[in-house]
């Protein structure tokens, strides 16, 4: 099972970024999969696509993805 949100980072120049993360929840291995200054929607389905054809090669895949629908992070 993976669980996946986003938190935010303050730059020096003042600009915010937006980090997207999957954990796995057996494991608590995290990855980062993607930064940027604007998430869209198209966006974070690529990046889960990009890491569910990383991971395709191990004994056990994840077969649950937990998400936030939290829009407090996503800019308008």
């Amino acid at each position: 099972m993976l669980a996946c949100d986003f938190f935010s980072v303050d730059t020096v120049l003042l600009k915010r970024l937006y980090v997207l993360f999957f954990i796995e929840v057996d494991t608590r291995r995290v990855h980062v999969t993607g930064v940027t200054n604007h998430p869209t929607g198209s966006w974070v389905i690529q990046q889960a696509r990009n890491l569910t054809m990383a991971t395709e090669d191990r004994v056990r895949p994840a077969k649950f993805l937990m998400r936030d629908r939290d829009t407090e992070l996503i800019p308008r």
